[in-house]
């Protein structure tokens, strides 16, 4: 009895899609070959559920078989993944059986899975390049790979001996666009995409009120932003105030939303940076 592929993956992507069982008979007065197929592993105490019965008649006193399993059920429906258990026997006719010791099968329709750590997708930089960093599962990786999709370079990412990887991608002005695809020895294929924004376009300040000296101690500073490169307008994020006194030096820094009330010391002078 050989078993070709005793692990596969039935999705129809032509690599491993199907287990055969090859293997030669002698009976003289033979009826047929079987392959009965149970989910479930027969070492362990769990009851097993027979989901697939194949066969083949038989005729003259010995010959070869060879019968060939999809991974679809008497119902014709693709099991689910997991472990299977095939039992090949020949039946005479008078309805004796000869049974084999069961053979052992996976059937694995699931890739491998792609965790990454950082960046968060749609991140946001300044710099000209980034490090995207995760893991993945090593033991049943075949291709690893990152495509940056808009200038469709494919580059393979190097991961260590339990998975981890760390890999620099240069960025353009805007939105760099990355797809990961790890591959199994089954081609099963799992793909995961990844946006970083760069943008080295500073912020535009203006109208910002008051712009004269003023005696009072509580004035209401008011100011427009516009951000060219990442659209953000008056953002609470990035609008920082910074007061000076006429020495130049920072007495504070504030967070802040349009129209604020800064209330000063008395007698104090303060020159405010946006």
């Amino acid at each position: 009895l050989v078993v070709t592929n005793p692990r596969f993956s039935p999705n129809g992507d032509s690599i491993k899609d199907s287990s055969t069982f090859a293997f030669d008979w002698t009976e003289q007065n033979p009826s047929v070959a079987e392959v009965n197929i149970y989910s479930g592993d027969p070492s362990t105490s769990s009851g097993l559920t027979k989901v697939k019965t194949l066969s083949q008649n038989l005729s003259g006193t010995s010959g070869s078989v060879s019968l060939n399993w999809n991974g679809l059920d008497n119902s014709n429906n693709l099991v689910q993944d997991g472990i299977y258990s095939a039992y090949v026997s020949i039946l005479d006719k008078a309805g004796n059986r000869r049974e084999l010791s069961p053979e052992i099968l996976v059937v694995d329709n699931t890739g491998v899975a792609i965790l990454i750590s950082s960046p968060t997708d749609n991140s946001w930089t300044n710099q000209s390049s980034s490090n995207i960093k995760g893991q993945v599962d090593p033991t049943q990786l075949d291709q690893f790979s990152i495509v940056n999709i808009q200038s469709s370079i494919v580059t393979n990412v190097p991961y260590d001996e339990i998975g981890f990887f760390d890999f620099n991608v240069g960025l353009l002005e805007g939105a760099n666009r990355f797809r990961l695809t790890t591959t199994d020895a089954f081609g099963n294929s799992v793909v995961k995409e990844i946006t970083i924004n760069r943008d080295t376009v500073k912020p535009v300040v203006s109208n910002l009120l008051p712009n004269t000296v003023l005696t009072y101690s509580k004035p209401t500073i008011s100011y427009s932003v516009q951000d060219a490169g990442s659209g953000n307008n008056k953002s609470t994020n990035n609008v920082w105030l910074t007061f000076k006194d006429i020495n130049n030096n920072n007495l504070r820094k504030d967070l802040i939303v349009n129209g604020v009330v800064i209330d000063p010391a008395l007698n104090t002078n303060l020159n405010c940076v946006v």
